[in-house]
């Protein structure tokens, strides 16, 4: 029996897989790659690691502008394919899309250790179609390595907590560690995933799990802490140019929803602002801190001196974190209120079902299966990933491809609660139709 389910899993993971790399190498060759002011950025950075080998904007001064990771991943695949980063968009957005692919398979499998088949079949499907993570795919930005990084990480370190190895804690912090070095919001997870590891599993040797579990984290990061440190003369944790996510929010005369007119403000030589010309015109590292340290005293001084409007700033603009109706994705970009006015219910139709779909109510229920869980180590930690960036990103300039990264971390607590709300009924009407069954 249990041979028959094990091969039913392995069947159901590559169908899971092969949908989404469909999907998604499908969609990355029909549109064109996505390139932004931080595309260039992590190209720049990864074209000087190949041919100056250094990492650096100019070739020349070494830069803690932005983290490391995702400008090693680009110059590791323009040393396989032997091309220029700026030549190889096409073959670096279907890499992504088969490493995506793969997190659709790990939403399954981290599912399949606390879901019944069947909602575990489901979240896997879910992620494979989310139209979010699809449209990722196609941009050059480190959200996909830092999801895929994050993904296999929980994968690791679950499969550590049921077998007991230690090894699969080393792994997990490496890949953990790798993550931060994609995007150094992910630090906090360290103390955070550390302690989970103690408070809620029951083994015995807890507290040697989660020290192996950190300790292997840090080992990762350190070296980089160390190089940035080094060359800034003073500590530098990951990477500087970090205010300007923590700035941005408290300029609350302009929408935070117009990115035009907010980075035209900073960084536009004919209107930036004190803290944009002093970031703009840093090349140091010791530079890019001391813009830093401009810009989180005067975004300070601008909460407190308009506390309010702050406030009724960030209630606007923080829905927009995880709720999206994937105008990227659909090209169907007018806001819902002119599609209403001219009619075009078609494509108001597609917007809303989106949103309800593939937002609205995987963010509820995933809420629904965060109330209904058990204090377990699997719910939890598995939980614990989208409510940390739910909650780090409060006073944070938002986007919602900051949100994506907690995408597979949400979908399997939605189907938690999916599967709560199915044993609630079934409970109540005395139903058996429903035929849940686990491993």
């Amino acid at each position: 029996m249990e041979d028959n389910l094990q091969g039913q899993s392995t069947k159901t993971a590559i169908g899971i897989f092969l949908l989404a790399v469909l999907l998604r190498l499908g969609y990355v060759l029909l549109r064109q790659p996505s390139l932004s002011g931080d595309s260039g950025d992590y190209l720049s950075l990864a074209e000087n690691l190949i041919y100056q080998q250094v990492f650096s904007f100019d070739g020349v001064v070494p830069t803690i502008r932005r983290p490391p990771f995702y400008p090693w991943f680009l110059s590791g695949i323009c040393l396989i394919t032997g091309e220029q980063p700026s030549a190889s968009v096409y073959i670096i957005t279907c890499v992504q899309a088969i490493l995506d692919s793969f997190v659709a398979v790990i939403v399954f499998q981290l599912s399949r250790i606390t879901l019944a088949l069947r909602f575990a079949l489901g979240a896997g499907i879910f992620y494979a179609i989310c139209p979010g993570v699809i449209d990722m795919t196609r941009h050059i930005l480190s959200e996909t390595i830092f999801t895929s990084l994050l993904a296999c990480m929980m994968l690791c370190l679950l499969w550590g907590i049921k077998s007991g190895k230690s090894s699969l804690f080393i792994i997990a912090g490496v890949l953990l560690g790798s993550a931060i070095l994609s995007r150094s919001i992910a630090i906090l997870l360290i103390p955070i995933l550390g302690a989970l590891i103690v408070i809620l599993t029951r083994s015995s040797r807890r507290i040697l799990y989660g020290t192996i579990f950190a300790v292997a984290t840090a080992l990762v990061i350190a070296p980089w802490i160390i190089r940035s440190s080094a060359i800034a003369n003073r500590f530098v944790l990951i990477q500087g140019a970090s205010a300007v996510n923590f700035y941005t929010p408290t300029l609350v005369d302009i929408d935070q929803g117009n990115e035009d007119a907010l980075w035209s403000l900073i960084f536009k030589k004919e209107t930036r602002d004190p803290y944009g010309n002093k970031l703009t015109s840093a090349k140091t590292a010791a530079e890019i801190l001391d813009a830093d340290r401009i810009g989180f005293k005067v975004a300070w001084q601008n909460i407190a001196a308009r506390p309010s409007d702050y406030l009724r700033s960030r209630i606007h603009a923080y829905p927009h974190l995880f709720l999206n109706s994937f105008d990227s994705f659909t090209g169907i970009n007018a806001p819902f209120a002119t599609l209403w006015q001219s009619k075009q219910w078609l494509k108001l139709l597609i917007k809303v079902g989106l949103l309800f779909v593939f937002s609205l109510l995987p963010f509820v229920a995933a809420l629904f299966g965060v109330i209904k869980m058990r204090m377990e180590a699997v719910t939890g930690i598995i939980a614990s990933i989208w409510i940390y960036f739910l909650l780090i990103h409060v006073p944070m300039w938002i986007e919602f491809r900051f949100w994506l990264p907690a995408t597979p971390f949400l979908i399997v607590s939605a189907f938690q609660g999916a599967q709560s709300l199915f044993l609630l009924t079934e409970k109540r009407y005395g139903s058996s139709t429903i035929g849940l069954q686990y491993k």
